[in-house]
């Protein structure tokens, strides 16, 4: 499915590509979920964690929302970087993927791994 992809190719053409190719979901990833919700969700819980509100602005700052799981937890992306927010919203629980978004796409389409595992 996702050969067409270059694991090189910047997160905005990842992401133009998954639009072009009217890719919402693929297995137990949504894609483009709601940056609004996730915020808020963020923003309703961040009393019961380790978070402060600079620590969040960073990340939005330095990342961006591209995929929710099917169990609730979201990708965040950046060109170098994919990183795994829990559901629980804890900052000692974000697990990180170095490389592209494009780079995670492929080898998760080549495997059946959960995507969980490739963090």
């Amino acid at each position: 499915m996702f050969e067409q992809l270059d694991k090189n190719n910047t997160l905005e053409q990842t992401l133009a590509w998954l639009k072009e190719e009217q890719l919402y979901d693929y297995e137990e990833l949504v894609f483009f979920p709601s940056a609004k919700h996730f915020k808020a969700s963020v923003l309703r819980t961040i009393e019961f964690t380790s978070w402060d509100k600079e620590d969040i602005v960073n990340l939005l700052s330095s990342f961006r929302l591209v995929a929710r799981t099917i169990d609730g937890d979201y990708l965040l992306a950046n060109e170098k970087t994919v990183c795994l927010f829990p559901r629980s919203h804890q900052k000692e629980e974000i697990k990180r993927f170095n490389g592209s978004l494009a780079d995670l796409l492929i080898r998760y389409a080549n495997s059946s791994k959960a995507i969980v595992e490739f963090f």
